[in-house]
């Protein structure tokens, strides 16, 4: 064990929170560990009432935790799993912790923090994220994946709306959680044979309309 941890956080409240909650159990696997928060401000913190596209979408909430990480100011990153985007930067790994994320790039740091990870909600996360990646969803899209598991069985439903909520796709698909991202990988295909991809780009082709009538008025 390293001498010293340093997480990384956003300072707001609940983000604290998920920090502190991983540094004391990281203080209980070693005592003798000095494990410390360090507050890193994000684009979307700083530019708190900007529109969320205009400042990077997705990262918004992230970006400068994987900058640090990538600099190595900071050895983890902890951050709530729905600001992550669903790609995880070269050089970074991603640990799930009660719907927390945990990001590295220490082989070292990636191994303690695999002691705290909860098996159901880490393959629960994979299948999620595996299916909204095939996507490219961002949480303006229409999209939803919701897995659960019980008994090393993994059941995920996903669904894909039309803006509008008129056209609703949903299918669903059970299996190992051993195979959580391929699970995720075949629903986002068999979704894609219902005619999800079609009904995807009308809402993209609607939302740049929308985008380009504000910008004429």
């Amino acid at each position: 064990m390293r001498e010293r941890i340093v997480i990384g956080s956003r300072g707001s409240r609940l983000a604290l929170w998920q920090a502190g909650w991983v540094r004391e159990r990281l203080s209980a696997l070693d005592p003798r560990a000095d494990v410390r928060v360090e507050i890193i401000k994000t684009s979307g913190d700083v530019l708190h009432d900007a529109v969320l596209t205009s400042i990077g979408g997705q990262g918004a909430f992230t970006r400068e935790l994987q900058q640090a990480l990538l600099a190595r100011r900071i050895d983890i990153a902890v951050h709530s799993l729905k600001d992550l985007p669903t790609v995880t930067p070269a050089g970074l790994a991603l640990g799930i912790e009660t719907r927390d994320a945990t990001r590295t790039v220490d082989e070292e740091i990636i191994t303690l923090a695999a002691r705290l990870a909860h098996a159901p909600t880490r393959d629960a996360c994979l299948a999620e994220r595996a299916l909204l990646r095939c996507f490219g969803a961002g949480c303006q899209v229409p999209i939803a994946a919701h897995a659960t598991v019980s008994g090393g069985a993994l059941r995920l439903e996903g669904l894909v709306a039309s803006a509008s909520g008129e056209t609703i796709i949903r299918e669903s698909i059970e299996g190992d959680a051993a195979d959580a991202e391929r699970l995720g990988d075949e629903l986002a295909a068999r979704l894609i044979s219902l005619g999800a991809e079609t009904v995807l780009s009308a809402v993209e082709s609607a939302r740049q309309i929308g985008a380009a009538a504000g910008v004429s008025e």
